[in-house]
């Protein structure tokens, strides 16, 4: 069933909507993980591969549980259009932070959104979508999963 959490530390009484769905883990809506989880980008051995499978298809790419936009802004950069996807706000917003320090023809090209990976709606849909960085693990049910990829 669909409910609300109440996240003290992101910001007092804020609700969060979620769609109970077994497989949430609050620990990503901390306003600190962002910066913890930057330190991906010390490592940018799978960018290239990211950049290879994007390019083999015209038309934007849908980058789900994109987390700080490490990947969107790497393909955007390549001059991709991109859609960065993730549950967390405070993901979303380092992600929005670490795009506004790129050039306009980088910004131009990413945009990102709040919603749950496994029960979203954008009104358009995407040649390519992607997952990267074994994100695809923290949809621990199968409903999550199916939710996912349709």
């Amino acid at each position: 069933a669909a409910g609300t959490a109440t996240i003290g530390w992101v910001k007092e009484g804020t609700q969060v909507s979620y769609h109970g769905k077994g497989y949430l883990n609050l620990g990503w809506l901390d306003p600190r993980t962002p910066y913890l989880y930057d330190w991906y980008d010390e490592y940018p051995y799978d960018l290239q591969a990211w950049r290879d499978i994007c390019g083999r298809e015209a038309g934007a790419v849908l980058d789900l549980a994109c987390g700080t936009g490490r990947v969107a802004i790497e393909l955007a950069r390549a001059g991709k259009r991109v859609v960065g996807l993730d549950f967390s706000p405070a993901m979303i917003a380092r992600a929005q932070e670490k795009a506004a320090a790129e050039e306009e023809r980088v910004r131009r090209r990413v945009s990102f959104v709040v919603a749950d990976v496994a029960d979203f709606r954008l009104g358009r849909r995407f040649r390519t979508a992607i997952i990267p960085c074994f994100s695809f693990h923290e949809l621990g049910t199968f409903e999550a999963q199916q939710g996912c990829v349709h």
